[in-house]
This record gives C-alpha cells, structure tokens and sequence, in this order.
C-alpha cells in the first residue's frame, strides 16, 4: 500500500512547467529478503518524473536502491548505503535524475539490496514530481 502525502505550497517550475512534488511512503516491513522492492511509485502515463528526495529508516544497516527506467530506455539505480540503525532524509528542488527523468507510464521503486535479519524493520519514502513532456 502507498501513502500520499503533499508538502504545503511547495511547487517546482521545471523547464516552464509546474510541479508539486509529493512524498509516497512504504508501510513498515518486516524482515524483507534481498532484491525486495519495498515502494513503487507509478508515474503517470502522459508525465515524467522527477525525484526530489528520499527517505530511508531502518533497524539495521543496509544498502537501498532507487531504481527507474529514463526516457532513453535506460534502467538507473541510485544507490543509499545506510551504514547503522537510523534514518537518512534527503529532499532538494534539483531532481537526484535531473537530464534522465522517469518514463512515461513507468514506476520509480526502491528496493533493499541484502536481506534484512529476523526482526529487522524498514520504512522508506520518496519525493516525486511528474512534468508534462
């Protein structure tokens, strides 16, 4: 289940179009296995999209990935080495895939590269724009 969640009057102009970017938070998960996706965001099929933050809270260290197709076909992974317990907030108005937006119709995940321990619980969210173009 995603969860949507809009920033007050924040409003991005991108290359003469205007964009509010919104926050989509996982559920908490429990335990997950390696190579899990824990949040996919579906962009919009007559829009780009911009991803203007993440948002990662763990019980463990770990290592995340965004992961998105850009408009030349390309599959790009942002990688988030979470290096103890904690959480790790990033949010810009520079897109982290500023020049290799997301495909039209396509989805913007974050997965967990190694499997987590028993027990272990993760939380991750991600700030995402969508621009005509």
């Amino acid at each position: 289940m995603v969860k949507k969640y809009f920033i007050g009057q924040l409003i991005v102009q991108r290359y003469g179009h205007l964009t509010m970017p919104r926050w989509y938070y996982s559920d908490l998960i429990s335990t997950p296995t390696a190579n899990q996706v824990l949040l996919t965001v579906s962009i919009s099929s007559d829009k780009l999209g911009y991803i203007y933050g993440f948002y990662v809270s763990a019980s463990e260290g770990n290592d995340f990935e965004i992961v998105w197709v850009d408009v030349n076909g390309v599959t790009n992974r942002y990688r988030i080495v979470l290096a103890g317990k904690g959480n790790v907030q990033y949010a810009d108005v520079i897109s982290l895939n500023e020049g290799l937006p997301a495909q039209k119709g396509s989805n913007i995940q974050v997965v967990i590269v190694n499997a987590g321990s028993s027990g272990s619980y993760y939380k991750v969210g991600l700030l995402v724009g969508e621009v005509s173009g």
